[in-house]
C-alpha cells in the first residue's frame, strides 16, 4: 500500500471509498476540511511519537554515560 499525504490524494481516496459505498459525495470543500483534519491528526501523532523516541534516546544515553 502506498502513502498517501497529499490532500487531491486524500480526497481521491476518500472519493473512491464513498462511491463503492454508494454513499452520498459531500460538497468539495467538506472533502478538503476532511483531508486537513486527518493529515493534521497524522502528523501530530508523528510528531508525539518522534519525541517520546528522542526523549528515551536521551534518557537511555545519559543513564549509560
Amino acid at each position: 500500500m502506498q502513502s498517501k499525504d497529499n490532500p487531491a490524494d486524500l480526497i481521491n481516496v476518500a472519493l473512491e471509498e464513498l462511491v463503492r459505498a454508494r454513499c452520498e459525495l459531500p460538497g468539495y470543500t467538506t472533502l478538503d476540511a476532511m483531508a486537513a483534519s486527518t493529515r493534521a491528526e497524522v502528523n501530530t501523532g508523528f510528531f508525539r511519537r518522534g519525541c517520546w523516541w528522542s526523549i528515551r534516546r536521551a534518557g537511555a544515553a545519559s543513564s549509560t554515560g
